[in-house]
């Protein structure tokens, strides 16, 4: 039921404070599974990170020798459905993120933002329940249910009670096979997105993240609005609602994780109760994943003028895939260009040095048709071209040099010591188990990384930043009115609007 009021990228992330918490999450889970962006509301039970999890994950990063290993399940129903588990009774609380192929890329170009609507009208009633009643029962069960439309995958997510655990599973099966898509509840989802995408016009952040997308990867559905536009959200209709969901919602490819209070033998008979009436066969047509990148791009730079007191900077060139073998290696040069807040050298430089921004961040996203290393920041207009020609020295520099031993040596302790810390939650957990299911880590993988991470030298991060950073390839784009920015290219109409 919430409407999404970002682009479906990880600018809209950004956030002023706490800021080194924010870019060390970033770094953390990027590096782990690759970055991907799950949407969840906050409105659920309370749960703290499982003792027993918690104790076996700040083990294996303390002591190594002695680390005890996550207990990660494969659980089968009778049915066939797969689903990785980490079982812990400690909170009385389940978790489970679900994701299923297909997503934005499923939209004809004219249909932008069908695959946004039909995450939000999900809930808007099911089977016997019109909208009113299904958030009640919602409500009445302290059952959180969300969903969202991602580039490449349709994400959804339940949270309950223990107690609640059937009434949770049950309305999950409702919206996935009996979903109404009433006529007045799509209208009025309808009225609350163009109020979204209105008040979004007028907001520098999401403006950036648009003309990034719509620039960046010009001429692939990436860069479509993830809300769509006025004119292809007032097109949409129920029936078109409904033609989406019978081919988004299929078993092939569906991916689940579970965290919490339920048993291996437990949960596999649930996974039949929840996902079992999905149509069998094959996903949606597959899209051949060509790359996303826009290679006219690269090098260049694009401005958006508004009358704001700063520039919005956000800048990119090609990255590493999770599958890469130095993507491990990546993971930590990215730490210390500017993934790892106040000890970045990007942080360093444009902040501690020459105070032209209060907070500057890099990090390595993924996509199925792009890998990228990217970041943004936010610096007076009149030093935009001071900050652009910092930034690009701090690129180059690393490239050539390298890290320090001591760089090294403190990224890597970060990097181990702090993820126990990141997972603070089931839907934390189990947002972990789906990344790590989609960028197609084995099961056993979250039990390598400390010694993965420990293994990284300093002619490893050496090589990588060689091989990736290129401030020549850098793309720019900029919102504001900035002043020392040479041969830009000056955007006038945003991307898709």
């Amino acid at each position: 039921m919430t409407t999404q009021t970002a682009e479906t990228h990880p600018a809209h992330a950004w956030k002023k404070s706490p800021f080194s918490w924010v870019l060390v999450g970033i770094a953390i889970f990027s590096l782990i599974i690759g970055f991907v962006f799950l949407q969840k509301t906050a409105t659920t039970p309370q749960s703290a990170v499982p003792s027993k999890l918690a104790k076996m994950l700040k083990d294996g990063a303390e002591t190594p020798q002695h680390k005890s290993r996550v207990p990660i399940e494969e659980v089968t129903s009778p049915g066939g459905l797969k689903a990785w588990l980490v079982n812990d009774s400690s909170v009385p609380v389940i978790s489970i993120d679900f994701s299923f192929p297909g997503g934005m890329t499923l939209e004809d170009p004219a249909a932008a933002g069908l695959s946004n609507m039909m995450s939000i009208m999900l809930d808007e009633g099911a089977g016997s329940y019109d909208s009113q009643a299904f958030q009640k029962e919602l409500a009445d069960h302290v059952i959180s249910l969300s969903f969202s439309a991602g580039r490449d995958r349709f994400f959804g997510s339940v949270k309950t009670l223990k107690k609640y655990q059937d009434k949770a599973f049950a309305l999950t099966h409702l919206a996935l096979t009996q979903p109404r898509f009433e006529e007045d509840a799509l209208a009025r989802m309808k009225r609350a997105t163009l109020n979204s995408i209105r008040q979004n016009l007028g907001n520098p952040g999401w403006t950036t993240a648009r003309l990034f997308n719509g620039t960046i990867f010009a001429g692939h559905p990436y860069e479509r609005p993830g809300q769509g536009n006025p004119a292809t959200v007032e097109k949409i209709t129920a029936a078109d609602l409904k033609a989406l969901a019978q081919k988004q919602f299929v078993r092939e490819g569906l991916q689940i994780s579970v965290a919490g209070d339920i048993s291996a033998e437990e949960l596999a008979a649930k996974l039949d109760d929840i996902f079992g009436g999905l149509q069998k066969g094959t996903p949606a047509e597959e899209k051949e994943h060509k790359s996303a990148l826009n290679e006219k791009a690269l090098g260049k730079t694009y401005v958006y003028h508004m009358e704001i007191p700063q520039s919005i900077i956000q800048f990119a060139h090609q990255g590493i895939s999770p599958q890469d073998d130095d993507y491990m290696a990546a993971g930590v040069m990215n730490y210390i260009l500017g993934g790892g807040g106040f000890a970045s050298r990007l942080m360093t430089s444009l902040r501690e040095e020459h105070g032209l921004t209060y907070g500057i961040y890099t990090q390595l996203s993924d996509s199925d048709a792009a890998s990228l290393l990217q970041g943004q920041f936010a610096t007076t207009n009149d030093s935009a071209g001071k900050a652009v020609a910092l930034l690009k020295e701090e690129w180059a520099r690393l490239a050539k040099d390298g890290p320090t031993e001591e760089e090294l040596r403190l990224a890597k302790n970060y990097l181990i010591g702090s993820f126990p810390l990141a997972l603070t939650s089931s839907d934390a957990i189990s947002g972990m188990l789906s990344g790590l299911q989609k960028n197609k880590r084995d099961i056993d993988y979250i039990n390598r990384y400390a010694d993965m991470l420990r293994a990284v030298t300093k002619d490893d991060v050496k090589r990588v930043a060689e091989r990736l950073l290129n401030a020549d390839d850098l793309s720019f784009v900029i919102v504001g009115k900035p002043e020392g920015i040479e041969n830009a290219v000056t955007v006038t109409k945003l991307p898709g609007m």
